[in-house]
């Protein structure tokens, strides 16, 4: 992985934290429905956790820790969406025993 790459991650992640934190401290005026998507991405379980324009991605360990991802997911993703936005992010994760993306329960 380049130092470049690394930057830009590090860069977004911390984007979109400053951003969460933002949103958050801001009172809710109506209730929302947050939800949480898992999907298999190449052998490694993701999580996307929130709503349309304010989600979260999470790496899902094997023990049944959760990481945040080193990724965002733009704003303007549908649902139906995220499986083909994470395909398209890792594909060079794919390995020809594990070599698709799909929402898993």
């Amino acid at each position: 992985m380049s130092k470049n790459y690394s930057t830009v991650c590090v860069a977004l992640w911390t984007y979109e934290r400053q951003c969460m934190s933002a949103t958050s401290a801001q009172p809710s005026t109506h209730s929302t429905n947050v939800s949480e998507l898992r999907f298999n991405v190449f052998g490694s379980l993701i999580a996307i956790v929130g709503t349309a324009g304010a989600r979260s991605a999470f790496v899902l360990g094997l023990d049944g820790k959760r990481q945040p991802a080193n990724f965002i997911i733009p704003e303007f993703l549908a649902e139906d969406e995220l499986c083909q936005y994470l395909a398209d992010l890792f594909h060079e994760a794919a390995t020809p025993s594990n070599g698709d993306v799909h929402q898993v329960e």
